[in-house]
Formats: structure tokens, C-alpha cells, sequence
């Protein structure tokens, strides 16, 4: 049993790992958009919105150079630098802190991977990014061995982000849909650690309310495995 636990583990966190690109074009669409959103909303000025929306599509693509070694990585923390001194505190700032997570995860440094998500979510809690740079940071915590941390983590953003309206007639959706994987997580952190009550429970969660995701699956043949 404890083999079969730890593949599926590995198998888990090795889509995590292969998803890194498609999650980090997700933030940046995230945070592009919403700059553009609150900038009609609240009359900002067009001329700063509109750098903003530049440097954040310039810093995915100075990314990609890097990633490709177009670039070095002492060009790309120079032109991070020099986003985060011009554009402190707008969501520029947080594009950085988002691509600096990616890039260090990709390298396997997980260390200034957490670092840089952390500031992140602490930096701008109310971004609508904000749940995934939580669970990159859990999953940061978690390659570095740091197990309780991580679960207490992802518990947050499932408290934080999962609908608990029970009682209204309308079944809302979750404030993000990070949150299904963050309850897989939780199960898979649970069961590694031992306690299989608590991984039985999110495994539950997520057969009984999240149907329609892969993972689903995936917490119906644990729950085959552990019960």
C-alpha cells in the first residue's frame, strides 16, 4: 500500500512540475485583465494602466527569453529590479513575484520559489490571483520537506476560497478553481503523513462536490486503496 501511496504522490506533484508554463500564463492573463478591469472601473490613469499592462506582458516574455537562454538570468533579475522600483505596489509587482516563483520552482530552487510566491499572496491578499500563488506556494513547501506547513497552507485557501454558502438555493462556485486541487493535495499531504482520517475526508469532499474533475477520479481509487 505505502508503494502505491508514494507513486501516486510522485505522479501528482510531476503534473504539477509539467503544468508550471500553463499556470503562470494563467496568472499574468489574470493579472493583465484585472488591471484593465479596475482600470475602467475606477477611471485610473489610461497612460499608467497602460504601462502596467505593458511591463507585466514584457516580463512574460523576458520569461520565455530566459527559459529558452535567449536571455540571462542576470538580465532577467535586472529588469525585475527595476519593475519592482517603478511600479511598487501595482500588480507589475505581483507579475514579478508570480514569474520569479515559476522560474526558481523550474529550477529546483524552491527556497526563492517560496519566497517569492509568499510575497505574492501577502503582498496583494485581495488579487485575483491570489489562490494560485497560494498553492504554488504550498507546493514549494512541500519539495522542501515542509509537510505541516504546506497543509496548513492549502487548508487556508480552501477556507478562504471554497463556497460555504450551504444554504442558499443557488450553488454557487468556489471563489477560485484552484480549490478542488487544494483539497486533492490535502488528501495526498495527509495520507504521506499518516492520517488517513483526515485524507479520507478531503478525498470525500472532492468525490461528493467536484464530480466533474479529473481528480475525482483520482480520490475515488484512493479511498479504494485506504479505506
Amino acid at each position: 500500500m505505502s508503494e502505491v501511496t508514494k507513486k501516486t504522490g510522485s505522479q501528482v506533484v510531476s503534473d504539477f512540475l509539467t503544468s508550471q508554463k500553463k499556470v503562470l500564463f494563467t496568472v499574468l492573463v489574470i493579472i493583465v485583465c484585472s488591471i484593465i478591469a479596475f482600470g475602467v472601473y475606477s477611471g485610473i490613469n489610461n497612460k499608467k494602466q497602460n504601462e502596467v499592462v505593458n511591463v507585466s506582458i514584457e516580463l512574460d516574455s523576458m520569461l520565455s527569453k530566459l527559459t529558452r537562454s535567449e536571455i540571462t538570468e542576470a538580465d532577467f533579475t535586472k529588469f525585475t529590479i527595476g519593475v519592482i522600483k517603478d511600479y511598487k505596489n501595482t500588480k507589475a509587482e505581483l507579475a514579478v513575484y508570480s514569474a520569479l516563483g515559476s522560474y526558481y520552482f523550474d529550477q529546483s530552487n524552491f527556497e526563492k520559489s517560496l519566497e517569492n510566491y509568499t510575497l505574492a499572496y501577502t503582498k496583494f491578499p485581495k488579487d485575483m490571483a491570489n489562490s494560485v500563488n497560494m498553492f504554488n506556494a504550498a507546493m514549494c513547501q512541500e519539495e522542501l520537506g515542509k509537510k505541516d506547513q504546506a497543509i496548513k497552507l492549502l487548508e487556508e485557501l480552501v477556507a478562504k476560497f471554497k463556497n460555504s454558502d450551504i444554504n442558499s438555493d443557488i450553488n454557487s462556485a468556489d471563489l477560485s478553481s484552484d480549490v478542488p486541487e487544494a483539497i486533492f493535495s490535502l488528501g495526498r499531504l495527509y495520507e504521506t503523513t499518516g492520517d488517513i482520517d483526515k485524507a479520507v475526508n478531503n478525498y470525500e469532499i472532492l468525490v461528493a462536490e467536484y464530480q466533474s474533475y479529473n481528480l475525482s477520479n483520482l480520490a475515488k481509487s484512493r479511498l479504494i486503496t485506504i479505506k
